[in-house]
């Protein structure tokens, strides 16, 4: 059986990655063979529209973010590639990551090729990894940056439980007064 650190316990690492599977989805472990994909996901001018990142990425650089990306799985972060059932291929990632072990909070982020947009994935993406956040992981507490410009991300948010968070929206521009993020937050009761 896996373990899973909890926030109240003293800080473990996973011993293998933790897979999740929906009706139409398998959320998985990024791996060294997605880097061409993972090139075409974070080059795509649509999908960058909102992030505040290089515009593209070179087969080089995806390779490192891989290998950052599974450094981190130690440090007890989260990073999933979605994909669809019968089809390996990532179309998608979603992750929880920042975590702050004093409010028992972590960040969700997540990005879906264009392709694959308004057909609901991404909400039952969202919907498997904040049952894991909560139900397994044991957060209090998921927070999440979108664009203020951003719709479709924000009905996404707001149909998945979330509710706008004035106070940490605020303490965000106290620490950069340029940044374009509402921030929204979801606990286990609001769900």
């Amino acid at each position: 059986m896996l373990h899973m650190p909890h926030m109240n316990e003293p800080k473990q690492y996973l011993t293998q990655f933790p897979a999740l599977t929906t009706g139409r989805l398998i959320l998985r472990e990024l791996v060294e063979g997605d880097a061409a994909e993972l090139v075409n996901l974070r080059s795509d001018v649509r999908v960058n529209q909102y992030f505040n990142r290089p515009k593209s990425m070179t087969n080089e650089e995806a390779a490192a973010f891989i290998r950052k990306i599974n450094d981190g799985l130690k440090k007890g972060w989260y990073y999933w590639v979605i994909s669809l059932t019968g089809y390996p291929g990532l179309i998608g990632t979603i992750c929880l990551w920042n975590f702050n072990e004093e409010n028992e909070s972590a960040e969700v982020g997540y990005e879906l090729s264009p392709d694959f947009q308004g057909k609901g994935l991404m909400r039952e993406a969202l919907s498997k990894v904040i049952s894991f956040g909560f139900d397994t992981a044991g957060f209090k507490q998921i927070i999440a940056y979108t664009h203020s410009g951003n719709a479709r991300s924000k009905s996404l948010l707001e149909k998945s439980g979330f509710i706008r968070d004035q106070s940490l929206e605020k303490e965000l521009l106290e620490k950069e007064a340029n940044r374009k993020d509402i921030v929204y937050s979801l606990k286990p009761s609001s769900i």
